[in-house]
């Protein structure tokens, strides 16, 4: 990788993004070994981001930024590496530009990881939460109920808890999960048993996970294959009693028949997630009983989207360093990603 001086990094997303992602800090932190090309965009179109792509070394792109196209990708042949300050790539570049990336070997990043850590701590707090019932105790407390609530309380002890999907965002979790004493199960077609006993989790088939789950939490991959995932059929195998935690994506739920299986009370769901978003005004799911709907929060937060920016710098700064990046988009798994 033959630099002449620094290299010459460049901001491919809206200013609102920038700011948003990027500490003070951060932007200095890059400013110490990197050129910075911003001109402060509000919006974007394809001349500007060939504008913005055309001497860079390195590109960061956000929420937002539009598709990388193969007339944009002709006037970058400096280009080195695209690291993607968000989740997937997907949606911001085509399959032939793509194609145009793997040729050439630029390195590709993003900052999942990040995301996967926050949306892991929500749902640990759901986890707790869930488990004494604070959500579900609402209406006892305003009909005048106390002391008799305390019976609906369970600690995160001796309980069996199935973790859907084993990518950053689960795979932290089962971390964090080690804190307590509980057992873990863990569905992931992507990884072996003894993948899934180095986590710290036992690897079963996801019939099995949902029936002997009091906790299940789904963490899938958002792509084509698991849509439905958790369909009819395996929404009628979840234990009675367990809570049902979505933090990935509603589309993933067959959500008529999850609505159905909780008008009978036997479950309960924690709900970041629905399809379509928002759910429509009459939708049961925003008034059952047995129900707690959150806005998609779990991978955002004001703070928490600094970390993004951090995570983005960090590995610029080893690539440019000629060590490796942590968390490379590798080809061989891009299908089974999100």
């Amino acid at each position: 990788m033959a630099i002449e001086g620094k290299p010459k990094v460049s901001f491919l997303m809206k200013k609102i993004w920038r700011d948003r992602c990027f500490s003070s800090e951060d932007i200095k932190r890059l400013g110490s070994f990197a050129e910075v090309i911003d001109k402060g965009y509000e919006e974007l179109d394809e001349e500007k981001m060939r504008d913005l792509i055309k001497d860079a070394d390195g590109i960061l792109t956000c929420w937002e930024t539009p598709r990388l196209t193969e007339k944009i990708l002709t006037v970058a042949d400096k280009l080195k590496i695209w690291c993607h300050c968000a989740g997937t790539v997907k949606p911001h570049i085509n399959k032939e530009a793509m194609d145009i990336i793997w040729n050439k070997n630029i390195v590709v990043t993003n900052t999942a990881a990040a995301l996967g850590r926050g949306v892991a701590e929500f749902t640990l707090g759901m986890i707790i939460a869930g488990l004494k019932k604070v959500f579900f105790m609402q209406e006892g407390i305003s009909k005048g109920e106390w002391s008799e609530l305390r019976g609906m309380a369970v600690d995160p002890y001796n309980v069996t808890i199935g973790v859907i999907g084993a990518g950053y965002c689960g795979s932290h979790l089962i971390k964090l999960l080690q804190n307590f004493e509980v057992k873990i199960l863990l569905y992931d077609p992507y990884k072996d048993e003894e993948e899934c006993r180095k986590l710290g989790a036992e690897k079963v088939e996801l019939g099995y996970l949902l029936s002997h789950s009091d906790i299940i939490t789904l963490h899938a991959p958002n792509i084509p294959e698991n849509v439905n995932l958790i369909d009819e059929k395996r929404i009628k195998q979840i234990k009675d009693e367990a809570i049902f935690i979505n933090t990935a994506r509603g589309i993933e739920v067959d959500e008529k028949a999850l609505i159905e299986e909780l008008k009978t009370g036997r479950f309960y769901a924690c709900l970041d997630v629905t399809h379509p978003e928002p759910p429509a005004p009459d939708n049961p799911l925003r008034k059952m009983k047995n129900v707690f709907l959150t806005p998609h929060i779990a991978g955002h937060a004001s703070n928490g989207m600094k970390r993004q920016g951090k995570y983005a710098v960090d590995e610029l700064e080893r690539f440019f360093k000629g060590e490796e990046v942590k968390y490379r988009v590798k080809k061989e798994k891009f299908d089974v990603i999100a």
